[in-house]
């Protein structure tokens, strides 16, 4: 069989499909022959379509050539740019240099390799990594007879450019506020610079309407026709009453301002804020706009409405109907208040003197019965009342009631103290007297009497010190005695010196026909168990009277104030042992009641297993009634020593803390293991004799436990009258609790800083509590106490340079415009 030939070379094809010489390229059926190039030494081969390299001999250059050209018109690369390639000894032969360049295919899949690709000339599998993709690799099988190919390149994803977004409109409305805007503020920055007070930057005028709820004035979310305009542009007319103006717009201005920082928690409070602010502002509109959205948006919180409504039925007080209808409106809002807490003690007792003078006094006791809390917040609850209620906001004084301590029923008693403040002298009387338990009756008789007699009538008014001496015509012969006391300590604050030892003699008079008991000293279980203890409450009267002479005698110089805090002494001894011989009994029973029962077999003469068993199980109950007399005792000694050195009897009371430290065991007092020693070592700092303190630090200062609240407040006092503020709040912050332990002592040395000029120095320690409530009201109270003063412009000055937050500006806010506006209220 015959083989076709190229016309052109004249070599032989293999294929008898060929339409081209796959030696020289030119047509095998007619046709020009390709042009042929000059010979050379050795022509490269090239690559026909199948990736083969092509043989050349003789005229291997001119289809070298004609087949470079072709490449070249393709697209591919040129025969200068083209690898060398295989010679006529070897024309599958692959040049080195090539195969060096060439990416190795891995046999296997692997970390990186992960692309499979196919060898076209032995068809073997191998993989790849994406960097190799669209390359020249090589086989990774080692007999393939042509390894070298390129590898497929990965397919490119199309991105579709985003479609561009709409030309926006040049909003005209907001360029033109904005310039309104920078025009307000160039002219306040004006008239702020040595052209009348300087106050906190102007604010934006805010307009109460929004649909996105974030609005404070809105009704509802989708409310529109409400809105609320607060211009606060700056006075320009000089004078205290221009600046005062000013402030008090910029101030309810700053509360919105800050509004949308404020969190979803505090709102309420915010909320009763901004009705408080109102209303001493004098816009009841938007103050009832406020109440109605506290009682809308927060169910849950309604009450918080209650202390604003107090004020506002006050202020309304000349218009009965109006008056009742607020009354009745925070009576409603009271039944929703929680059950404990200091908030809703404290509006029982803001709401109860409403309900007495609206001749609700039942109701109003049993308000305060449903809302009884810890002592400290009771406490708290009721002096913060009473300072709101006098319009002085001022903590840094003495409270009515309080010679030693605490009161003993806060609540009846600062109800007692908010009535009579505010002039309703008859109601606070009817209240008092009317009351039931004999010692609040007594506390709150006499609280109305020393108030009665100080504010309520003249010096030289005979029968107004009658009417308050026959206050206590149904007291006990103890209660008599206090209340004369406290009348007489009041003749004297008015120099009224021969009406203070008339009053004088009387109490001690009462004093006499009072009989003080023996000492409890327990030795043995039997006596202890066969012993009687006396009406504790009845003795701690007693000494209370007894001491409040005694405070007088002291006051006067009179010699005689020692002996009767010895007798406020022997009275405590009558209820109760000492309580060092009663914490032994109690260790015996935990730890060793093997002894305990072997000593009540044999005083007792017991026999069966039974009997004794008998016996030490009401032997454990009769300790604890004596252990709880024991702590009465305990209590009320440290009370009655307490008030003795603010009385000045320090040495009297040094030597009483040694006496019965030094007594027998039966006998023995730790007092001195409390804060009585560091009390008087601070007493006698004050009086110059530091060699006294040191002593007495020194023997104590290792009894003493530093974790107690008194003694927190002792040394949170030294600080703070050393200047050391900042470690005052860091040692108050480190012992206040939520319980209200130390937060009075807050308020009264935050109102001392305001006292004595200090303004500034009053906002930064307020600010650093880390008690959340107790910061914002403190500055509140600082707020409102320094605009009474008149110092409101400064304030609102120095808080701008605080960086004070949301809630915090807003308490600053509204205690200014309080404090500015409180003449109105009274």
């Amino acid at each position: 069989m015959d083989l076709p030939t190229c016309p052109a070379c004249k070599q032989s094809v293999l294929d008898d499909d060929a339409v081209d010489c796959p030696f020289c390229g030119a047509p095998l059926k007619g046709g020009a022959a390709p042009a042929r190039s000059a010979p050379a030494a050795k022509a490269p081969a090239a690559k026909t379509g199948s990736d083969r390299p092509a043989a050349s001999k003789g005229g291997s250059g001119s289809a070298a050539a004609t087949r470079s050209g072709t490449s070249a018109a393709r697209g591919g690369k040129s025969p200068e740019e083209a690898p060398p390639a295989a010679t006529e000894d070897d024309p599958f032969g692959i040049d080195p240099t090539v195969a060096a360049n060439a990416i190795p295919v891995s046999r296997q899949q692997g970390p990186g390799k992960t692309i499979e690709v196919t060898c076209p000339m032995c068809e073997t599998k191998g993989f790849i990594s994406s960097k190799a993709a669209g390359k020249q690799v090589k086989c990774c099988n080692p007999q393939c007879m042509v390894p070298l190919f390129t590898a497929p390149a990965l397919e490119k994803k199309e991105v579709v450019a985003p479609p561009r977004p709409p030309k926006k409109k040049i909003p005209w409305l907001y360029i033109g506020g904005g310039i309104a805007f920078a025009a307000i503020a160039g002219a306040s920055i004006y008239f702020m610079q040595d052209h009348g007070p300087t106050e906190l930057p102007p604010l934006a005028p805010y307009t109460g309407s929004s649909s996105s709820g974030s609005d404070p004035l809105s009704m509802t979310e989708d409310k529109k026709d409400t809105q609320t305009q607060i211009d606060v542009k700056p006075e320009i007319e000089q004078g205290p009453n221009a600046a005062r103006d000013a402030v008090i717009k910029q101030a309810l201005a700053r509360m919105f301002e800050v509004y949308g920082n404020v969190r979803r928690e505090r709102q309420p409070m915010w909320r009763r804020l901004a009705v408080t602010a109102f209303t001493y502002a004098g816009d009841p509109k938007k103050a009832r706009e406020q109440l109605d959205l506290l009682e809308k948006t927060s169910n849950q919180s309604s009450w918080e409405g209650i202390p604003p409504l107090v004020d506002m039925a006050w202020r309304s007080a000349k218009f009965p109907e109006e008056f009742q209808k607020t009354i009745d409106e925070a009576a409603r809002l009271a039944e929703k208040l929680p059950v404990r807490g200091r908030f809703a003690t404290e509006s029982a007792i803001a709401i109860a003197p409403l309900l007495v003078v609206s001749g609700k006094a039942e109701a109003a006791r049993q308000l305060l019965a449903k809302h009884h809390s810890e002592s400290p917040l009771e406490q708290l609850a009721g002096a913060t009342r009473i300072v709101i209620a006098d319009n002085s906001f001022n903590f840094d004084r003495p409270f009515t009631g309080r010679t030693f301590g605490d009161w003993q029923f806060p609540l009846e008693t600062s109800v007692t103290l908010a009535l009579a403040v505010r002039g309703r002298w008859d109601d606070a009387h009817s209240w008092a007297s009317q009351t039931a338990d004999p010692v609040a009756k007594a506390e709150a008789t006499t609280a109305w009497a020393e108030t009665f007699l100080r504010d309520g009538v003249p010096v030289d008014d005979a029968n107004g010190l009658a009417q308050a001496v026959a206050a206590g015509k149904g007291l006990s012969a103890e209660g008599k005695a206090r209340l004369l006391a406290r009348l007489a300590d009041v003749r004297f604050g008015q120099n009224d010196r021969s009406g203070a030892a008339e009053l004088l003699k009387q109490a001690q008079d009462a004093l006499h026909s009072l009989s003080p008991p023996k000492p409890v000293i327990v030795e043995g279980a039997k006596p202890l168990m066969d012993m009687k203890l006396d009406d504790a409450t009845t003795l701690k009267q007693m000494a209370f009277a007894a001491a409040e002479v005694a405070g007088v005698q002291a006051r006067s110089g009179d010699p005689r104030a020692k002996d009767n805090i010895h007798l406020a002494l022997r009275f405590l001894s009558g209820i109760g042992p000492a309580k060092s011989p009663t914490e032994e009994r109690r260790r015996q029973v935990e730890n060793d009641s093997n002894r305990v029962k072997t000593e009540l077999k044999r005083s007792m003469a017991l026999k069966g297993d039974d009997d004794i068993r008998r016996a030490l199980t009401q032997y454990k109950l009769k300790l604890r009634d004596v252990e709880e007399a024991a702590a009465s005792r305990f209590k009320t000694e440290i009370a009655i020593l307490q008030a003795a050195v603010h009385f000045g009897l320090v040495d009297e009371v040094w030597d009483v803390l040694e006496t019965y430290d030094h007594k027998p065991q039966k006998e023995h007092q730790p007092l001195i293991a409390t804060f009585l020693p560091l009390l008087v070592a601070h007493q006698y700092a004050e009086r110059g004799d530091k060699a006294k303190r040191d002593e007495i630090i020194s023997a104590t200062e290792s009894r003493i436990d530093a974790t107690d609240p008194e003694v927190v407040k002792l040394m949170a006092e030294s600080d703070f009258k050393a200047g050391d503020l900042a470690g005052c709040s860091a040692r108050l912050n480190a012992a206040i609790t939520p319980h209200g332990h130390l937060h009075e002592l807050v308020l009264r040395l935050a109102s001392r800083l305001v006292v004595s000029g200090k303004v500034a120095e009053a906002i930064v320690f307020c600010n650093r509590l880390d008690d959340l409530t107790l910061r914002e009201e403190s500055l509140y109270l600082i707020a409102a106490q320094t605009a009474r003063l008149g110092k409101g412009v400064e304030f609102w000055k120095r808080a701008k340079d605080q960086n004070l937050g949301a809630m915090e500006s807003s308490a600053v806010a509204a205690g200014v415009v309080v404090g500015f506006k409180t003449e109105a209220a009274q």
